[in-house]
Parts: structure tokens; sequence; C-alpha cells
């Protein structure tokens, strides 16, 4: 267990907020990581990159090239895919970190994203690198939209005026 702890400031109103503590887990194992992107980007090229520099992970990864053609690469290069993500429980086991990348609602089966579901509530760990697919409508009552910290499938807001946001009392306080 570690504390942080930052001094207070003369001109701070509050000292409340300066120290945190949190558990750090340290572990021998390797952490498995597997990231489905649904169309080749730029943030698929360098965290797969990166991942795979890393000698604590072990990185798979299945990238859209065509249609509903994926490329699977890294260590588990031989297993099955459903819309580029594993085709079953048993293909998700061992993995530790699922990163999922722009897919379309279409290419992502509701059995994955029970399956999913299942991960996080066990302790696994779900990344989203959005993108104009991943918070599509047709993701609004999914089990995917209900586990993400944001609503999917709202309008576009589009603003052609300046702005300065504003805090509320809540916020002030």
């Amino acid at each position: 267990r570690y504390t942080v702890k930052v001094e207070p400031q003369p001109d701070e109103l509050t000292s409340d907020n300066n120290e945190a503590a949190f558990w750090v887990n340290v572990s021998e194992n390797r952490i498995s990581v597997f990231y489905a992107e649904g169309v080749p980007r730029w943030e698929y090229k360098f965290l797969s990159q990166t991942l795979r520099q890393d000698p604590n992970v072990e990185f798979t990864g299945s990238v859209r090239t065509a249609g509903e053609t994926f490329t699977l690469q890294g260590v588990r290069k031989t297993m099955r895919l459903v819309g580029g993500l594993p085709a079953s429980e048993k293909d998700f086991e061992g993995f530790d970190v699922i990163i999922l990348g722009d897919l379309p609602r279409s290419l992502m089966p509701e059995a994955q994203m029970e399956i999913i579901e299942k991960m996080v509530l066990d302790g696994g760990s779900l990344i989203v690198v959005a993108g104009s697919q991943i918070l599509d409508p047709s993701y609004a009552r999914s089990k995917l939209a209900a586990m993400l910290p944001v609503r999917t499938g709202g309008a576009v807001q589009k603003f052609s005026a300046s702005f300065v946001p504003q805090p509320t009392d809540a916020g002030r306080n």
C-alpha cells in the first residue's frame, strides 16, 4: 500500500484532496493483451508496436484489412476469430486485458460482448480506443455500452460559436 501526499499550497482552500492511498500488486507473470481494431489506424500501429516491445506483455492483435477479413498478429496467431474477436470463451481465456478499437456493431456479436462482460466482472480489464464506429447508436443498448463510462449513440453535436466552459456551483466549491 502506497500513499502519495502533496504539501498544501499557501492559497489552497482545502487540503482534503492532497493525499491518496492505493495498492500496488507486483506480479511475476506477464500480462496477456488482446487488441481488436476495426480499421487500420495509427492507434493500432503504435499501440501494438509498443506492446510487442514490452517484455512484460504477451500481445495478440487482430486488425480488419478488408471486408470481414482480419489479420491476426502476435503470440496467438492460430486463434479462431469471430468479427475480429476471439471466437469462444475458451479462446478468450488467459487474456488479462482486452482492447477494442473502432469495431462496427455488425462485427461484434452479443456472445462476444457477454464474454467480455464476464471477463471484466472477474477482474479483467477492458480498454476502448474509440472511434466513430464503436460509439455508433447501434451500440446504445448493448452490454458493451453498459461497461463504458460514456454514453454511446448520442447525436453528433457541432458548435459554430466559441464558448467558455463554466464550473457549476458544486465545481466551484
